[in-house]
């Protein structure tokens, strides 16, 4: 469920980008704006989807899915209800993380939302240009994600680097959830 939950929203965020890039064909693009269009994509998908997806989010995020589903299968029937509905923010880092985990899943939202809107006010075909790397950041970002849940699935082993309480033992009596003490 948190898998799928993740992976619609991010599909649905790529495929609405590229659907708004795409409207920078509709105008034919000279030189200088088509090569900034390659450049930005290039930069996008080293950046976003190498850098930020790749080696960073991706491997925490996706085992963090997989961590959610271990601990449903911990929790009293009442609790189950509420992590299976929040797994989602879960897998993301929104709660039950480490101070490190926290800052950087709430600042990382933040920045989004300010570079949404520093976006939105370019003129076309920037902002489509814009979109385009966008998009394909993010659509390199899916593909990281899909590849590190799968091995997750497969390895059926749980990194030291997923920074939960209870395999943080260290943060424990931080983070603790007062649904589940």
């Amino acid at each position: 469920y948190t898998f799928l939950v993740i992976i619609f929203v991010l599909v649905g965020a790529t495929h609405g980008l590229g659907y708004l890039g795409s409207k920078a064909f509709k105008d034919r693009l000279d030189a200088g704006e088509i090569a900034v269009l390659v450049a930005n994509i290039l930069f996008f998908v080293y950046v976003e989807g190498y850098l930020g997806f790749y080696r960073s989010w991706a491997p925490v995020t996706a085992n963090r899915c997989m961590l959610a589903g271990s601990l449903l299968c911990r929790e009293q029937p009442i609790q189950s209800g509420f992590l299976i509905l929040l797994s989602p923010l879960f897998a993301l880092g929104y709660f039950w993380a480490s101070k490190r985990r926290l800052v950087i899943s709430y600042m990382l939202i933040v920045m989004i939302f300010l570079l949404a809107i520093g976006v939105r006010s370019l003129p076309q075909p920037w902002h489509a240009i814009a979109d385009c790397g966008v998009a394909a950041g993010l659509g390199t970002g899916t593909l990281s994600f899909v590849y590190f849940y799968t091995l997750a699935i497969f390895r059926k082993v749980m990194p030291p680097d997923v920074d939960h309480p209870i395999t943080n033992e260290e943060d424990h009596n931080d983070h603790l959830d007062p649904l589940i003490s």
